[in-house]
Protein backbone atom coordinates (compact mmCIF):
# COMPACT_ATOMS: atom_id res chain seq x y z
CA UNK A 1 0.00 0.00 0.00
CA UNK A 2 1.30 0.59 0.13
CA UNK A 3 0.65 2.66 2.12
CA UNK A 4 -2.36 5.14 2.39
CA UNK A 5 -2.22 9.16 2.23
CA UNK A 6 -1.18 11.12 5.19
CA UNK A 7 -4.57 12.60 5.04
CA UNK A 8 -6.70 10.12 3.58
CA UNK A 9 -9.29 11.38 0.92
CA UNK A 10 -13.28 11.50 2.06
CA UNK A 11 -13.98 10.21 -1.86
CA UNK A 12 -12.27 8.38 -4.62
CA UNK A 13 -13.65 8.80 -7.82
CA UNK A 14 -12.83 6.64 -11.36
CA UNK A 15 -14.89 6.77 -14.25
CA UNK A 16 -18.66 6.43 -13.23
CA UNK A 17 -17.92 5.27 -10.06
CA UNK A 18 -17.42 6.51 -6.73
CA UNK A 19 -15.94 5.21 -3.46
CA UNK A 20 -17.00 6.89 -0.04
CA UNK A 21 -13.50 5.58 1.77
CA UNK A 22 -14.88 5.58 5.33
CA UNK A 23 -17.77 3.02 4.74
CA UNK A 24 -16.30 1.77 0.96
CA UNK A 25 -19.59 2.61 -0.31
CA UNK A 26 -19.04 2.03 -4.05
CA UNK A 27 -21.48 4.26 -6.08
CA UNK A 28 -22.24 4.01 -10.13
CA UNK A 29 -23.54 6.53 -11.68
CA UNK A 30 -24.58 7.73 -8.24
CA UNK A 31 -26.39 4.58 -7.41
CA UNK A 32 -24.99 2.20 -4.53
CA UNK A 33 -23.78 -0.86 -5.95
CA UNK A 34 -22.92 -3.77 -3.29
CA UNK A 35 -19.47 -4.81 -3.10
CA UNK A 36 -18.23 -7.66 -0.97
CA UNK A 37 -15.80 -6.91 1.51
CA UNK A 38 -12.52 -8.50 0.07
CA UNK A 39 -13.09 -6.58 -3.39
CA UNK A 40 -13.53 -3.47 -1.52
CA UNK A 41 -10.01 -4.02 -0.05
CA UNK A 42 -8.89 -4.90 -3.16
CA UNK A 43 -10.30 -1.58 -5.02
CA UNK A 44 -8.73 0.54 -1.91
CA UNK A 45 -5.11 -0.94 -2.37
CA UNK A 46 -5.61 -0.25 -6.57
CA UNK A 47 -6.94 3.15 -5.98
CA UNK A 48 -4.43 4.43 -3.44
CA UNK A 49 -1.57 3.57 -5.08
CA UNK A 50 -3.08 4.31 -9.17
CA UNK A 51 -1.26 3.78 -11.89
CA UNK A 52 1.45 1.76 -9.76
CA UNK A 53 2.09 -2.13 -9.30
CA UNK A 54 0.11 -3.68 -6.19
CA UNK A 55 1.85 -6.77 -6.05
CA UNK A 56 0.16 -9.98 -5.20
CA UNK A 57 1.97 -10.25 -1.44
CA UNK A 58 0.52 -6.66 0.00
CA UNK A 59 -2.51 -7.81 -1.44
CA UNK A 60 -2.28 -11.36 0.62
CA UNK A 61 -1.75 -8.97 3.60
CA UNK A 62 -4.41 -6.80 3.01
CA UNK A 63 -7.13 -9.59 2.59
CA UNK A 64 -5.85 -12.53 5.16
CA UNK A 65 -4.36 -12.20 8.67
CA UNK A 66 -0.71 -14.10 8.19
CA UNK A 67 -2.46 -16.98 10.55
CA UNK A 68 -5.46 -17.72 8.12
CA UNK A 69 -4.59 -20.22 5.90
CA UNK A 70 -6.33 -20.83 2.30
CA UNK A 71 -5.45 -21.56 -1.28
CA UNK A 72 -4.27 -18.11 -1.76
CA UNK A 73 -3.18 -17.71 -5.41
CA UNK A 74 -6.88 -19.16 -5.87
CA UNK A 75 -8.49 -17.25 -3.51
CA UNK A 76 -6.57 -13.82 -4.94
CA UNK A 77 -7.98 -14.65 -8.52
CA UNK A 78 -11.19 -15.17 -7.45
CA UNK A 79 -11.55 -12.23 -5.48
CA UNK A 80 -10.54 -9.82 -8.45
CA UNK A 81 -12.39 -11.32 -11.27
CA UNK A 82 -15.25 -10.51 -9.10
CA UNK A 83 -13.84 -7.13 -8.53
CA UNK A 84 -13.90 -6.85 -12.41
CA UNK A 85 -17.12 -8.05 -12.79
CA UNK A 86 -18.50 -5.33 -11.03
CA UNK A 87 -16.87 -3.12 -12.06
CA UNK A 88 -17.89 -4.30 -16.22
CA UNK A 89 -13.96 -4.69 -16.27
CA UNK A 90 -12.00 -7.55 -18.57
CA UNK A 91 -8.27 -9.25 -17.68
CA UNK A 92 -8.02 -9.09 -22.17
CA UNK A 93 -9.26 -5.19 -22.45
CA UNK A 94 -8.61 -3.60 -19.04
CA UNK A 95 -10.34 -0.20 -18.65
CA UNK A 96 -9.91 -0.15 -14.49
CA UNK A 97 -7.81 -3.22 -13.15
CA UNK A 98 -4.56 -4.36 -15.44
CA UNK A 99 -3.42 -7.60 -14.75
CA UNK A 100 1.03 -7.49 -14.42
CA UNK A 101 1.83 -10.92 -15.25
CA UNK A 102 3.46 -12.61 -12.31
CA UNK A 103 3.91 -9.70 -10.04
CA UNK A 104 0.12 -7.80 -9.71
CA UNK A 105 -2.12 -5.74 -10.72
CA UNK A 106 -2.44 -1.94 -11.49
CA UNK A 107 -5.34 0.27 -12.06
CA UNK A 108 -5.21 1.97 -15.33
CA UNK A 109 -7.93 4.47 -15.13
CA UNK A 110 -7.85 8.40 -14.33
CA UNK A 111 -8.75 9.07 -10.42
CA UNK A 112 -9.48 11.43 -8.22
CA UNK A 113 -9.24 12.10 -4.63
CA UNK A 114 -11.36 14.34 -2.92
CA UNK A 115 -11.64 15.77 0.77
CA UNK A 116 -15.07 16.58 2.34
CA UNK A 117 -14.85 20.18 4.16
CA UNK A 118 -15.43 19.86 7.38
CA UNK A 119 -17.86 22.54 7.89
CA UNK A 120 -20.41 21.79 5.14
CA UNK A 121 -19.69 18.48 3.80
CA UNK A 122 -19.01 19.42 0.61
CA UNK A 123 -16.06 17.57 -1.51
CA UNK A 124 -13.16 19.81 -2.17
CA UNK A 125 -11.79 19.13 -6.04
CA UNK A 126 -8.58 18.13 -6.72
CA UNK A 127 -6.85 16.85 -3.92
CA UNK A 128 -4.88 14.15 -6.16
CA UNK A 129 -5.71 13.50 -9.39
CA UNK A 130 -4.24 11.20 -12.33
CA UNK A 131 -3.22 11.79 -15.69
CA UNK A 132 -3.41 8.81 -18.22
CA UNK A 133 -0.34 7.93 -20.70
CA UNK A 134 0.00 5.08 -23.12
CA UNK A 135 1.44 2.52 -22.14
CA UNK A 136 4.23 -0.32 -23.46
CA UNK A 137 1.14 -2.28 -23.44
CA UNK A 138 -0.94 -0.37 -25.43
CA UNK A 139 -3.44 -0.29 -22.69
CA UNK A 140 -3.22 3.14 -20.37
CA UNK A 141 -1.04 3.69 -17.28
CA UNK A 142 -1.86 6.24 -14.77
CA UNK A 143 0.44 8.90 -13.84
CA UNK A 144 0.12 10.67 -10.89
CA UNK A 145 0.79 14.30 -10.61
CA UNK A 146 -0.39 16.95 -8.01
CA UNK A 147 -2.04 19.89 -9.66
CA UNK A 148 -1.56 22.49 -7.00
CA UNK A 149 -0.06 19.63 -5.72
CA UNK A 150 -2.29 17.87 -2.90
CA UNK A 151 -3.88 21.61 -1.70
CA UNK A 152 -6.86 20.32 -0.13
CA UNK A 153 -4.84 17.59 1.50
CA UNK A 154 -2.05 19.89 3.22
CA UNK A 155 -4.32 23.29 3.52
CA UNK A 156 -6.38 21.05 5.66
CA UNK A 157 -3.23 20.12 7.76
CA UNK A 158 -1.75 22.82 7.75
CA UNK A 159 -5.25 24.41 8.83
CA UNK A 160 -5.50 22.23 11.07
CA UNK A 161 -2.07 22.91 12.40
CA UNK A 162 -2.77 26.32 12.95
CA UNK A 163 -5.85 26.01 14.81
CA UNK A 164 -4.24 23.82 17.43
CA UNK A 165 -0.73 25.01 17.41
CA UNK A 166 0.25 28.20 19.61
CA UNK A 167 -1.48 30.71 17.79
CA UNK A 168 -4.98 30.85 18.25
CA UNK A 169 -7.28 32.39 15.87
CA UNK A 170 -9.56 35.65 17.30
CA UNK A 171 -12.72 34.07 14.98
CA UNK A 172 -12.66 31.02 15.87
CA UNK A 173 -11.91 29.30 12.36
CA UNK A 174 -8.34 27.87 11.36
CA UNK A 175 -7.30 30.16 8.03
CA UNK A 176 -6.64 27.65 5.29
CA UNK A 177 -3.06 28.51 3.42
CA UNK A 178 -2.86 27.26 -0.11
CA UNK A 179 0.30 26.42 -2.05
CA UNK A 180 1.94 24.61 -4.74
CA UNK A 181 4.63 21.25 -4.94
CA UNK A 182 5.70 20.77 -8.16
CA UNK A 183 6.77 17.71 -9.46
CA UNK A 184 11.02 17.48 -9.94
CA UNK A 185 12.06 17.61 -13.21
CA UNK A 186 11.60 14.18 -14.65
CA UNK A 187 9.42 12.47 -11.83
CA UNK A 188 6.03 11.99 -10.69
CA UNK A 189 5.14 12.40 -7.10
CA UNK A 190 3.86 9.45 -5.39
CA UNK A 191 0.11 10.24 -3.80
CA UNK A 192 1.66 9.83 0.02
CA UNK A 193 3.36 12.54 1.65
CA UNK A 194 3.46 14.46 4.49
CA UNK A 195 3.69 17.67 5.99
CA UNK A 196 5.59 17.98 9.30
CA UNK A 197 4.56 19.31 12.84
CA UNK A 198 5.64 22.59 12.55
CA UNK A 199 3.75 23.24 9.15
CA UNK A 200 7.02 24.57 7.31
CA UNK A 201 8.31 21.44 5.23
CA UNK A 202 6.35 18.77 3.17
CA UNK A 203 8.15 15.21 2.36
CA UNK A 204 7.47 13.53 -0.25
CA UNK A 205 7.89 10.12 -2.20
CA UNK A 206 9.51 10.99 -6.33
CA UNK A 207 9.14 8.13 -9.19
CA UNK A 208 11.07 9.10 -11.93
CA UNK A 209 11.11 7.57 -15.47
CA UNK A 210 12.92 4.36 -14.61
CA UNK A 211 10.39 4.16 -11.47
CA UNK A 212 13.57 5.03 -8.83
CA UNK A 213 11.82 5.92 -5.62
CA UNK A 214 13.57 8.52 -3.92
CA UNK A 215 12.75 10.92 -0.90
CA UNK A 216 12.10 14.95 -1.31
CA UNK A 217 11.77 17.60 1.22
CA UNK A 218 10.86 21.07 0.53
CA UNK A 219 10.70 23.51 2.46
CA UNK A 220 7.31 25.91 2.38
CA UNK A 221 8.99 29.57 2.21
CA UNK A 222 11.20 28.23 -0.97
CA UNK A 223 10.12 26.54 -4.35
CA UNK A 224 13.01 24.37 -4.77
CA UNK A 225 12.71 21.18 -3.18
CA UNK A 226 15.83 19.22 -2.17
CA UNK A 227 16.46 15.10 -3.31
CA UNK A 228 17.90 13.21 -0.14
CA UNK A 229 20.20 10.99 -1.15
CA UNK A 230 20.46 7.47 0.07
CA UNK A 231 16.62 6.79 -0.12
CA UNK A 232 16.20 4.72 -2.73
CA UNK A 233 12.90 2.87 -2.57
CA UNK A 234 11.66 5.06 -0.06
CA UNK A 235 7.93 4.88 0.99
CA UNK A 236 5.85 6.41 3.57
CA UNK A 237 7.93 9.25 5.12
CA UNK A 238 6.83 10.59 8.42
CA UNK A 239 8.37 13.19 10.58
CA UNK A 240 9.07 13.82 14.14
CA UNK A 241 7.83 15.83 16.65
CA UNK A 242 10.34 18.43 16.15
CA UNK A 243 10.58 18.53 12.38
CA UNK A 244 13.83 17.72 11.73
CA UNK A 245 14.02 14.37 10.77
CA UNK A 246 11.94 12.30 8.49
CA UNK A 247 11.43 8.34 9.17
CA UNK A 248 10.38 5.94 6.22
CA UNK A 249 10.43 2.75 5.16
CA UNK A 250 13.24 1.24 2.44
CA UNK A 251 15.03 -1.64 1.87
CA UNK A 252 13.02 -3.84 4.40
CA UNK A 253 14.31 -1.66 7.43
CA UNK A 254 12.58 1.09 9.08
CA UNK A 255 14.89 4.51 8.18
CA UNK A 256 15.87 8.25 9.44
CA UNK A 257 17.51 11.08 8.00
CA UNK A 258 17.60 14.23 8.50
CA UNK A 259 15.24 16.66 7.07
CA UNK A 260 17.64 19.00 5.91
CA UNK A 261 20.01 15.88 4.78
CA UNK A 262 22.73 13.28 5.35
CA UNK A 263 23.20 9.62 5.80
CA UNK A 264 20.32 7.96 6.59
CA UNK A 265 19.83 5.25 9.68
CA UNK A 266 18.58 2.23 10.33
CA UNK A 267 15.86 1.71 12.81
CA UNK A 268 15.11 -1.56 12.70
CA UNK A 269 13.82 -4.41 10.52
CA UNK A 270 10.24 -4.29 8.87
CA UNK A 271 8.39 -6.44 6.46
CA UNK A 272 5.90 -4.91 5.10
CA UNK A 273 5.35 -2.44 6.67
CA UNK A 274 2.06 0.53 5.94
CA UNK A 275 2.99 3.76 7.28
CA UNK A 276 4.29 4.87 10.84
CA UNK A 277 4.01 8.03 13.24
CA UNK A 278 6.70 9.11 15.79
CA UNK A 279 5.78 10.65 19.18
CA UNK A 280 6.85 13.37 21.57
CA UNK A 281 8.81 10.36 23.62
CA UNK A 282 11.14 9.47 20.90
CA UNK A 283 8.97 6.06 20.30
CA UNK A 284 7.92 5.14 16.28
CA UNK A 285 4.85 3.02 16.17
CA UNK A 286 4.27 1.93 12.90
CA UNK A 287 2.66 -1.00 11.04
CA UNK A 288 3.15 -4.09 9.18
CA UNK A 289 1.65 -7.11 8.01
CA UNK A 290 -1.50 -5.98 9.85
CA UNK A 291 -0.03 -6.06 13.37
CA UNK A 292 1.24 -2.99 15.50
CA UNK A 293 5.13 -2.56 16.39
CA UNK A 294 6.62 0.49 18.49
CA UNK A 295 10.32 0.97 18.74
CA UNK A 296 12.83 3.93 19.77
CA UNK A 297 13.58 6.31 17.45
CA UNK A 298 16.93 5.58 18.39
CA UNK A 299 17.14 1.99 17.01
CA UNK A 300 16.75 -1.24 18.33
CA UNK A 301 14.29 -4.47 18.12
CA UNK A 302 11.09 -3.52 17.13
CA UNK A 303 8.07 -4.83 19.84
CA UNK A 304 4.75 -5.86 19.21
CA UNK A 305 2.34 -4.32 20.68
CA UNK A 306 -0.85 -7.04 21.62
CA UNK A 307 -4.43 -6.96 20.42
CA UNK A 308 -6.69 -5.90 23.22
CA UNK A 309 -8.66 -8.96 24.12
CA UNK A 310 -11.97 -9.18 21.86
CA UNK A 311 -15.25 -8.42 23.36
CA UNK A 312 -17.81 -11.59 23.11
CA UNK A 313 -19.20 -12.17 19.56
CA UNK A 314 -16.31 -9.51 18.33
CA UNK A 315 -13.99 -10.28 15.98
CA UNK A 316 -10.98 -8.34 15.96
Amino acid sequence: MSPKPSVPPDVWRFGQFELDASTRELRKSGLRVHMQEQQGRILEALLEQAGEIVTREELRVRLWPSDTFVDFERSLNAAVAKLRQLLGDSAEQPRYVETVARRGYRLVCRVEARARSREDGTLVPGMIDAETGDSAMGGKRARWVIPAAAVAILSLTVGSWLYWGPAKVDSGRAPVFRFVVTPPEGTRIHSVSAVSPDGGKVAFVGIDSSSRRMLWVRELASETPLRLQHTDDAVSPFFSPDSQHIGFFAEGKLKRIPASGGVPKNVCDQDQAAGGTWNQDSLILFSQKGRLYRVSADGGAATEIPRPPAAPGEVI
